[in-house]
Formats: structure tokens, sequence, C-alpha cells
């Protein structure tokens, strides 16, 4: 296949991709019913603002294409810590003191915090943070 045909293709799927955009957004509601939406460089006659001029159709409702789906406002659940906490909670404590972070690690008797249970990994961390507030005096 040669450069050229390959361009063309392209191209060809980039006017069926713009083509099926536009019909999609079409069909949405603008915030006047009924209202077209508008082609490139019209003005808007509330705003005076010139439209993008990349060939696509401006609606009220339209979102750039690399901008993120908006979060829902309701709170997520926390989830459960895992290992990978439970890893670096030891590795902060035996920066600041090895001794403390050892006797930790046998009062759950493993020898690394990978070798942890998922029930015991929340208790884990509790101690290891019980540990870091006696060093800093808390």
């Amino acid at each position: 296949m040669s450069l050229e045909q390959a361009i063309t293709e392209n191209t060809a799927t980039m006017r069926e991709l713009i083509a099926a955009m536009k019909f999609a957004n079409f069909g949405k509601l603008t915030k006047d019913a009924g209202q077209e939406p508008q082609k490139m460089g019209q003005t808007t006659e509330d705003t005076g603002q010139i439209t993008a001029n990349l060939g696509q159709e401006k609606t009220e409702n339209a979102r750039p294409l690399n901008e993120p789906e908006p979060t829902p406002t309701e709170p997520q659940p926390e989830k459960a810590p895992d290992k990978q906490e439970a890893i670096r909670c030891l590795m902060d404590l035996a920066k600041k003191e090895r001794t403390r972070a050892v006797a930790v690690l046998a009062q759950f008797r493993v020898g690394k915090a990978s070798e942890l249970k998922e029930d015991q990994i929340s208790d884990f961390i509790a101690a290891v943070n019980a540990q870091l507030d006696k060093l800093e005096g808390k």
C-alpha cells in the first residue's frame, strides 16, 4: 500500500466519523428547543463570538473530546487498604527506626509485609501508624 492510498483511506474514514458525529450531535437537545447548531464562522447574536474554525458544529451541550466525563457527586466508598499500602507504611517506619519495624512484623508473625493475610492488613497498618506516632511524640 502506498502512502497516497493510506492517506486517501484515512481521509475517507475521518469524513465518515465526522458525519457520524454531526448526526449524533444534531439529535441532542439544545438550550433553545429547535435551534440549529451553529456552522463554522457564524457569530452568535447574544455573545458575538465566532465559532471555532475546525469544521465542527457547535451546540450548547457539546464537550471537547479530550475532557473527561463529569464525576458523580455522590461520595465514593473508601477502598480497603492493600498490601502495597502496608508495605509503604512499613518502609516509612523502617526509615525512621528499623527495630520498631521489625517488632511490628514479629507481632504479626511475618517476615515481610507482603506475607500478611488480607484480614491482617488494616490492623498491621494501624500498628505501624501507632509506632510512627510514638516516634513523632504524638
